[in-house]
């Protein structure tokens, strides 16, 4: 008895492995990886391997280092398809850096996405590093949208205008830096600076100011023990994507349906829709026959 119940735990696992291993992520003959990032379907790194040129990316291989980038220029650490999410290097769009002599207010960056793509407001954060300023982060196309934080220099310093930060224990409060979150996804964006005068005359002098997104879990604080305060270190930044700007409903009756057999259909909280891969299946739902079925048993699938 005992013999036939291992026999057939060993099945189910091999079958398991079997399935596993058959899933494919890319579309046959198409790229996988660059480098260690896999690259799965609608993404696809050369013509005729993804879903539509705002799935395009290229991988830029040199010298034993690979990099994958988006046709708009910033690189890409990690993709997701089962959570809708792209893991960006935030340097090439977000920072907002301004010296002392900055025109007062002062728009710092204005950036827009390819409309399939918008920042994450529940995985991001916003932050300003410097003193004392006002930095302002507002969605273009909604005018009665914006958010922000402020920044006071505070005591102790030496000299410059930075927080003290040491550990992940510090709170970026207020005092050199301040973060706060912005309550919805954003497609484009301007960041604005404005900086404040305070009764002590010898904070008045911003030596600089600092704003830009990034990942809630970033340690801020690593920022502070770099020490060239001026220069644009990487900092992750995740993206939200979907296939097409109609819903689930609207796309079933159109002809670039993309959610594949064994697969289902989900409106993304912003204008949009993606697939997840039916219960009890698993695998890439965009592509054909990409959900492979489970093996199910003892009540459960594993």
């Amino acid at each position: 008895m005992e013999v036939r119940v291992l026999f057939i735990l060993l099945s189910l696992f091999l079958q398991l492995r079997g399935i596993e291993s058959s899933m494919a992520m890319a579309k046959p003959g198409c790229q996988e990886k660059c480098g260690n990032i896999s690259v799965p379907y609608p993404f696809g790194i050369r013509a005729g391997c993804y879903l539509d040129k705002a799935f395009e990316v290229v991988c830029n291989e040199s010298q034993n280092l690979s990099n994958l980038y988006s046709v708009e220029g910033f690189q890409i650490l990690q993709l997701w398809f089962n959570s809708m999410n792209v893991l960006i290097d935030d340097r090439t769009i977000g920072w907002c850096q301004e010296a002392a002599d900055f025109v007062d207010p002062h728009l710092c960056v204005h950036y827009a996405l390819n409309q399939r793509f918008s920042f994450s407001h529940s995985a991001n954060k916003f932050v300003a590093i410097g003193c004392p300023f006002s930095a302002f982060i507002t969605g273009v196309g909604m005018p009665n949208y914006t958010s922000g934080c402020a920044t006071l220099c505070g005591i102790p310093f030496s000299g410059f205008p930075f927080s003290p930060l040491t550990s992940a224990a510090d709170t970026c409060s207020g005092f050199g830096c301040c973060e706060t979150n912005f309550p919805r996804d954003l497609t484009s964006f301007d960041m604005r600076i404005l900086k404040i005068s305070t009764l002590n005359s010898s904070e008045n002098n911003v030596l600089f100011a600092t704003a830009f997104l990034a990942h809630k879990e970033y340690p801020t604080h690593k920022l502070y023990q770099q020490s060239d305060k001026t220069k644009i270190f990487p900092v992750p930044v995740v993206l939200n994507w979907v296939i097409a700007h109609v819903t689930c409903h609207k796309a079933r009756e159109g002809r670039n349906y993309v959610c594949s057999q064994n697969s289902d259909c989900f409106d993304s909280n912003g204008q949009g829709y993606h697939c997840l891969c039916s219960q009890g299946y698993q695998g890439n739902p965009y592509l054909h026959n990409g959900c492979q079925g489970s093996v199910c048993f003892f009540r459960g699938c594993y």
